[in-house]
Order: structure tokens, then sequence, then C-alpha cells
């Protein structure tokens, strides 16, 4: 019985001193940031709960564009976000202020997930970032190796609607069809493309030529993946 009280003790204490330093943060924020915050927020978690509803993500973020103006700012969790509705502010953050904008923040998740940066989507704005940014785009995603690899993208697209054809002969029939999942379906046209370009094997699919338990491991983790990409995340 001691025990469970000294636990509720500590819990206790632990929430009120996160959320002491919550409020300070977000008193410390109001006072040097001159963007509107948006209203609602909690402490520690920000305006995370207000994306739990049903309404969709855009929609609620278009309404409090409506409410604060085309530039405002929410919490998400202990982080401030600048949330820009305006296609004037949007092309002045990329083309006057882009290098202020260029830098990403090194969080914890990103040390340990994107070996501390060496990740080039993930890593901060600098020396390293140009450097691989220019070996990407002058060795990966030039035209002339795109070009050079163009039959592995047909071939992949050729080879995803054979499996649409054979899952509709198998399980479908001729006038009702058979139901497709179309982001998984996607998801992993876009993995054997990039797969097949990188490492010359398909991971996924018929005449997948990967099937070991470490690579349906990377499979599931690049699909997991997909979630956090930087569309979704920005």
């Amino acid at each position: 019985m001691a025990i469970l009280i000294e636990l509720l003790i500590i819990s206790i204490s632990t929430l009120a001193l996160l959320l002491l330093i919550s409020l300070y943060r977000s008193h410390k924020s109001k006072d040097r940031h001159d963007v509107p915050e948006a209203k609602g927020g909690w402490p520690i978690l920000g305006h995370l709960p207000l994306f739990f509803g049903k309404e969709l993500m855009h929609v609620k973020l278009g309404s409090m564009a409506n409410k604060y103006g085309p530039i405002f700012a929410i919490r998400l969790g202990s982080h401030r976000q600048i949330v820009v509705s305006s296609w004037e502010v949007a092309k002045e953050f990329y083309t006057v202020h882009d290098k202020v904008f260029a830098d990403r923040p090194m969080i914890s998740a990103t040390k340990l997930m994107t070996y501390n940066g060496a990740m080039f989507a993930f890593a901060p704005y600098g020396e390293y970032w140009r450097e691989m940014r220019k070996i990407a785009t002058i060795g990966l995603l030039s035209s002339h190796r795109l070009d050079s690899l163009k039959h592995i993208r047909a071939f992949e697209v050729e080879t995803a609607i054979k499996d649409l054809f054979k899952a509709w002969i198998e399980k479908g029939r001729p006038r009702s069809g058979v139901p497709v999942e179309m982001k998984s379906w996607l998801g992993d046209l876009m993995l054997n493309m990039s797969m097949k370009m990188v490492g010359g094997k398909r991971y996924c699919g018929s005449n997948a030529e990967a099937k070991s338990k470490l690579s349906r491991r990377k499979i599931d983790t690049w699909q997991f993946g997909r979630n956090f990409s930087p569309l979704a995340l920005k």
C-alpha cells in the first residue's frame, strides 16, 4: 500500500512539473513571436487533440486559417509549428527566406532513426546537406540517369497491372470486379521501382526475388515510414 501511495505522489509531481514547464514555454513563446497562436491548445499535448476528431486535418487547418489569418502557430506537443495557408507567404518563404526555412530541427527521433542526421532528407541545412543534395541531383535524379532506368518503371507498372488482372481472374467476377486497396497497391509499386533501381530486385508482389524474414522486415519498415513522408509531415 505504501508503494502505491509513493508511486501516486511521484506521478502527480511529475505531471505537475510537466504542466508548469509547458505553461512556461507557451508563455515564453508568446512573448518572443508575433505570429498569432491558435486557441484550444492543451498543456503538454498542445493542439494535437484538435486533430483527433472526424474532421480531416487540412479541413481543420483551413478553418483555423479563416479565423486566425494566412499565417498562425500551433503546438504539436512541446514543439511550436507555423502554418501557412497563403501562396504569397509560401512563395516568400521559398524564395526570399529559403535558407532560413531550409533548416530542420535535430530532435531525438531524427538522431536515432536517421543515423544522427545522415539521411539528408532529414539532415539540418549545412555543408553536408548541400553536398548530398548535389550528389542526389546530379548522380541519381539527373535526366540521363532517369532515362537509363525508364525500362524498370515501365516493367513495374506492367507487372502491377498484370497482378491486378490476375486477382480479378482468380477472385473477381466479370461484372462485380474485385476490391483493391489503391494505397497499398501504389505503395508496393513505388517500393518495387525503388528497390529494383537501387538493388536490382523486386521485394513484393509476383516474381519477388527476396522472401526472407529480413527482407520482409525491410518492407514493413519502409511501409511504416511512408506514413511519415515529408508531404505528410509538412
